[in-house]
C-alpha cells in the first residue's frame, strides 16, 4: 500500500514540477517581451542627442530640444530629462527615436511618456510609426494623439499609446512632439521616462506537440490512477 502511494506521490510531482515549469517559462517570455526597447528612456547617462534625423537606430534624435537638470520649477525623475523648445519654423519640434525589428503584424506595440510644460495650453503629440528602412521618407503612420497639457511645472501627466499592427515592419518609430502653436512666448515642454514596448501575438504550439504533451500528463494520471487501485 505504501508503495502504491509512493508511486502516485511521484507522478503527482512530476506533473506539478512539468506545469511549474510551462509557467515559469510562459512568465519568462512575457517578461522578455515587456522590456523598454528604447535607449536611455529615462535621458539619463547621455551627454549629448543627435540631429532630428538620426542615421541609426537607439539614438535619440531631436530638433531644438536639450537635456538638461531642473529647469523653471520642472525636476526630472533622475538627474536629466529632455527640454523640448519652439524651433522656429514648421509646426513641431520633434524628438523621436528608431529600434530596429522585426515586428510582425498583430504586435502589440505601447508608447508611454511623462510630459510636463512651462506655460499654459501646451499641447503635446506622441506618435508610432513603422519603418521597413532608415531613409527619412520611409515612415508608415501606426497612431498618433494629441494632449493638452496642465499648467503646474510640479506636475508630470503620464500620456500613453497603443496599437495593434496591421503589416510587418522592420524598424519602429517613437516620436514626441510638441506644436509651435502653443510653445514659444515663454512656453516650453519636457519628456522623461518614454518607454517603448512590442509584445508579439501569442504563438499557437502545432497540433501534433500539444497532443504529445497532453498525452504524456494524461499518462502520468493515469499510470497513478492504475496503482492506487492494485
Amino acid at each position: 500500500m505504501n508503495c502504491t502511494r509512493t508511486v502516485a506521490a511521484a507522478a503527482k510531482n512530476k506533473f506539478i514540477s512539468i506545469s511549474t515549469a510551462i509557467v515559469l517559462m510562459s512568465s519568462l517570455a512575457s517578461f522578455n517581451a515587456q522590456a523598454n526597447l528604447l535607449t536611455a528612456g529615462d535621458f539619463e547617462g547621455i551627454s549629448s542627442i543627435d540631429t532630428f534625423w538620426a542615421s541609426s537606430t537607439d539614438v535619440w534624435g531631436a530638433e531644438n530640444s536639450v537635456l538638461t537638470g531642473a529647469t523653471g520649477g520642472v525636476t526630472p525623475f533622475g538627474t536629466q530629462m529632455l527640454q523640448i523648445n519652439h524651433a522656429g519654423g514648421g509646426s513641431v519640434s520633434q524628438v523621436h527615436q528608431m529600434v530596429a525589428g522585426p515586428f510582425v503584424t498583430g504586435t502589440t506595440v505601447t508608447f508611454d511618456v511623462q510630459l510636463n510644460s512651462i506655460g499654459t495650453g501646451v499641447a503635446a503629440q506622441l506618435m508610432i510609426a513603422g519603418r521597413n528602412s532608415i531613409s527619412t521618407g520611409d515612415l508608415n503612420l501606426v497612431l498618433s494623439s494629441t494632449f493638452i497639457l496642465d499648467s503646474s511645472v510640479s506636475t508630470w501627466q503620464s500620456f500613453s499609446l497603443t496599437s495593434v499592427l496591421t503589416a510587418d515592419f522592420n524598424f519602429l518609430s517613437a516620436e514626441i512632439r510638441y506644436l509651435h502653436s502653443t510653445l514659444g512666448g515663454g512656453n516650453v515642454g519636457f519628456a522623461d521616462n518614454a518607454v517603448l514596448t512590442a509584445v508579439a501575438p501569442a504563438t499557437v504550439p502545432a497540433p501534433p506537440t500539444v497532443l504529445l504533451l497532453g498525452s504524456g500528463l494524461l499518462g502520468l494520471v493515469s499510470a497513478a490512477r492504475r496503482k492506487r487501485k492494485v
